[in-house]
């Protein structure tokens, strides 16, 4: 894992570790980082990828 990535990661840690459902919205484009969710430890990394917002309703029910 890359060290200008670390701040992604741990975002998803915390929420992971306390039960919460964790979601990352992949971007096209644009990001100052990379997202490689996959590079990440497995506590590091969200439950679920999503490339588009429209797809929330959808898991929430």
């Amino acid at each position: 894992m890359c060290i200008r990535d670390s701040n992604m990661a741990k975002d998803f840690r915390l929420p992971g570790m306390r039960g919460w459902h964790t979601v990352m919205l992949l971007a096209d484009s644009g990001n100052v980082f990379a997202q490689r969710p996959l590079d990440w430890p497995a506590e590091n990394r969200p439950q679920c990828t999503i490339t588009h917002p429209g797809l929330l309703p959808d898991m929430i029910k």
